[in-house]
């Protein structure tokens, strides 16, 4: 039996929509991988590029680029100096003057990848597109990316990069050759071996003439038939960047935008979103952009000879804006909510097809204390232990707390009452607005005590310090939601990685605060973690089942275990400092880095039927 979708037929998403949404989920989860590895691909395609003149470093440059590659996956910022220096020492072999400038630009680059690496090293792939007929993909992707008031300046740089790269590689269909003192210097590379020594160095600070070089471009530039090329050459790819930037409006909207739509269309009854017009798409932006890029340079190769465009070129700058809207729709309209959401929806509904089994394989009969079932298609007979009866507590003696033996060797847990997994999200059966998010559950563990012996101005101060480290470490995971419960806090995210990275966080700074506090004083915490369908009401709280399961998790005592892989008694547990977090959480973020998972047993929780496996998670 399937899960039934508050989504509409007519309103369902396209099988388009879905790999798309789907693919932007992937890459979100891993999102710092793919974009470490594509920044460190360009980096080592720049490496191994500068490497293709003859230099005594050129027969290592597919080494170079390798290892600028795997520096680049561990941090962007170490690539882009190990790329700086070895482009810089190639540059000096080659023409001194030009050594000068790849330092400075190694400089630049750097630090322009402190702040946006992917953006900078889309820059500095613009030349090496433009040798692949695919140079209409620099000014056409930054465009996109970036925001309005700063396509231009992006669409200027990569134009100005290329140009600089020409002077040293020659044409690059833009009409700006290489300077002759360069090209002798190549010339001459072949007639000399250079060895890295003082010598060397002197020799390099001897040659090292900008005031020519800069004589040299001045000349260049200065001549009409150049520099009036070179100057509506720049314009087009601005132009060209500000207009696809003008016309391209994002659909993708922050999480609490979408729930404010929602709650906004049920109070208005409207059924349909407004949609983007036409000309406002991606499509359409790209599509444009590309045909006043194609149209501006067939005209300049017509006016202007040196200008070297023609049918081919063109062709592959159409196709390569078509190819170039494969990844902006994953990247940047991509819904990953909606395509974890469906990853939700599969995996609810192959645990409904579990839970059927299950519940029909108990249906069978059991007559006696041992039953048997038969696996269909193997013909096997497995046998099943009758329930023992559970004591009667009314007839108890005393009060006191019961006690579970230890399971026979053969004893299996019983069926675990998992809280549904929501297949969708939108308006709900009630005048709520529910949702799927992570919740999570804060408590300051003993601050009465704490009170009664310091004064409640300490337990005051420690309050407050623990809410801005709440409030700091829950913003930098994207928190929807926040609101204290007296002596903690409850928060929810928009899936559960965020939530437990940021409740360990959290935990992370509380112990480095605890090391200079005496030990009478210090904070004690716990934590419970669990994510499900939840209720949000026009004032924004959130309610429900998933909420309540949530706190139940955080306040777990010793004498709601059940059951457990070994004697319950022998089990550890902590009752502070700790993380607990349910079955389904544990499943979402089993391949997180960093963390490690200890299984405590199988909990009852008062007002939630059934027995629910709890998990403790740290930082390893």
């Amino acid at each position: 039996m399937k899960s039934k979708s508050m989504v509409s037929p007519k309103n369902e998403p396209s099988s388009i929509t879905v790999v798309r949404d789907r693919l932007a989920y992937l890459i979100s989860k891993r999102a710092s991988l793919w974009r470490s590895l594509a920044c460190g691909a360009v980096m080592a395609w720049a490496v191994i590029s500068v490497g293709s003149v003859p230099t005594p470093l050129s027969k290592w440059s597919l080494l170079l680029g390798a290892f600028v590659l795997g520096v680049s996956v561990l941090e962007v910022r170490a690539g882009a100096v190990f790329m700086g220096l070895i482009c810089t020492v190639q540059m000096f072999c080659v023409y001194p003057p030009f050594g000068w400038i790849a330092l400075l630009l190694s400089i630049l680059f750097f630090l322009v990848s402190l702040a946006t690496p992917g953006r900078a090293c889309a820059v500095l792939a613009t030349p090496y597109l433009m040798t692949l007929y695919c140079g209409i993909a620099a000014p056409l992707g930054l465009a996109a990316a970036s925001r309005k008031r700063s396509a231009w300046f992006w669409g200027g740089a990569a134009f100005m990069w290329t140009a600089m790269h020409a002077l040293a590689a020659g044409p690059l269909r833009i009409g700006i050759p290489a300077l002759t003192d360069y090209r002798q210097a190549l010339e001459a590379l072949h007639d000399k071996k250079v060895a890295f020594s003082s010598q060397w160095l002197r020799e390099v600070l001897r040659q090292s003439d900008l005031g020519q070089l800069k004589e040299s471009v001045l000349e260049y530039l200065t001549k009409p038939s150049n520099g009036v090329p070179f100057l509506l050459q720049l314009l087009l790819w601005i132009g060209v960047a500000y207009l696809v930037r003008l016309l391209y409006r994002r659909r993708r909207r922050r999480y609490k935008d979408r729930l404010a739509l929602e709650y906004l269309k049920k109070v208005t009854r409207q059924t349909e979103a407004k949609s983007v017009p036409f000309f406002r798409r991606l499509p359409t932006a790209l599509g444009l952009g590309a045909l006043c890029f194609v149209v501006g340079y067939i005209v300049l190769g017509i006016v202007y000879k040196n200008i070297h465009y023609g049918v081919l070129p063109a062709v592959m700058d159409v196709v390569a804006a078509a190819l170039l809207w494969l990844p902006l729709a994953v990247v940047l309209e991509g819904d990953r909510r909606r395509g974890k959401l469906s990853k939700l929806e599969r995996m609810a509904e192959a645990a409904e097809s579990l839970d059927e089994l299950h519940a029909g394989s108990r249906a069978a009969g059991r007559t006696g204390p041992r039953a048997t079932a038969s696996a269909s298609g193997h013909g096997r007979t497995y046998a099943t232990r009758a329930p023992h009866p559970r004591p009667d507590r009314s007839s108890a003696p005393s009060p006191r707390p019961r006690t579970v033996a230890a399971p026979p060797p053969t004893w299996k847990p019983p069926p675990i009452a998992r809280p549904k997994v929501p297949t969708t999200s939108g308006v709900g059966r009630s005048k709520l607005t529910f949702a799927v998010e992570a919740v999570v559950f804060i408590d300051m563990v003993g601050s009465t005590a704490m009170g009664s012996r310091f004064g409640d101005n300490y337990v005051l101060s420690l309050k407050e310090q623990l809410a801005g480290i709440v409030e700091e470490e829950s913003r930098r995971q994207d928190r929807l939601f926040i609101k204290g419960t007296g002596d903690g806090h409850m928060l929810t995210f928009p899936d559960a990685p965020k939530g437990v990275m940021a409740s360990l966080a959290i935990m992370r700074r509380i112990q480095e605060i605890n090391k200079g506090l005496e030990p009478g004083r210090r904070i004690h915490l716990r934590f419970g973690v669990h994510m499900g369908e939840l209720n949000i009401d026009s004032h924004g709280d959130r309610i429900g089942t998933a909420v309540n399961f949530a706190a139940r998790i955080e306040g777990t005592k010793r004498e709601q275990l059940r059951a457990a892989e070994e004697d319950p008694e022998q089990v550890p547990f902590p009752e502070q400092d700790r993380i607990f977090i349910s079955e389904t959480v544990q499943e979402l973020v089993q391949e997180l880095p960093g963390v490690a998972f200890r299984p405590l047993g199988y909990f009852e929780f008062k007002g939630i039927s059934g027995l629910h496996r709890i998990i403790e998670i740290k930082s390893v």
